[in-house]
């Protein structure tokens, strides 16, 4: 058994299509519903989302590998309030890398989906619409970042496991099945440290850490 530490995981969902994760709210003029934003005014994915994304990740892994299933309740629990698990994580928002703010007006990575109907005259008419983000044209913002990290100590298997989560989850926001929050989570860099000492990174390759959530041997 690998020493117990603190860890920490900077992640990016690299977008590959629009998405829409709503704020709670219905906006003025009808059924058209506000996007979840930052304090910036740029679209973001909520904690509890990612909490929920990365859960139900686990729990489809731990479906497939009956042998996950003490690692899935050692992490996530038999629900998100469980107080019997034995690793606790937190976790921030996904957002937009906040350098490139500046260029958030000529970015186009805010907009509209609209669905129409034929009218009574025979004509095309909007029936409503929905705000929307996606990546922007040039590939600047075609990332959401965040990070995680554990709030108890944990193994590296432990971290693995989230990481081996990500993998499973590739959309999130509403209107999934409308093709909508198409994206890949990639790992930015994992750090880990024992209380009282510096933080050491950990670059193994992403073959690497699945490896240990999954061993070889476990996989055949």
């Amino acid at each position: 058994m690998t020493e117990a530490r603190y860890w920490t995981l900077d992640y990016e969902m690299r977008l590959q299509s629009d998405f829409h994760v709503g704020a709670g709210a219905t906006l003025f003029g009808g059924n058209v519903h506000g996007l979840r934003l930052d304090v910036n005014g740029f679209p973001s994915v909520g904690d509890t989302e990612i909490r929920g994304l990365l859960r139900q990740g686990g729990w489809k892994l731990q479906q497939w590998r009956h042998g996950l299933k003490d690692l899935f309740l050692r992490n996530f629990g038999e629900n998100v309030r469980n107080r019997q698990r034995q690793v606790f994580w937190s976790f921030s928002s996904a957002r937009f890398d906040p350098m490139l703010y500046d260029n958030a007006v000529t970015a186009g990575i805010l907009g509209k989906q609209s669905h129409a109907r034929i009218g009574s005259t025979g004509t095309a008419e909007n029936l409503f619409a929905n705000q929307k983000a996606g990546p922007s044209a040039d590939g600047q913002f075609a990332g959401l970042q965040g990070r995680i990290y554990s709030v108890t100590p944990a193994e590296a298997r432990d971290i693995a496991f989230m990481i081996a989560c990500m993998r499973v989850e590739d959309r999130f926001g509403h209107r999934r099945s409308r093709g909508y929050g198409k994206m890949c989570w990639r790992p930015l860099k994992v750090r880990s440290f024992l209380p009282g000492k510096t933080q050491d990174e950990d670059n193994r390759e992403l073959k690497g850490w699945l490896d240990l959530a999954l061993p070889p041997e476990e996989n055949k």
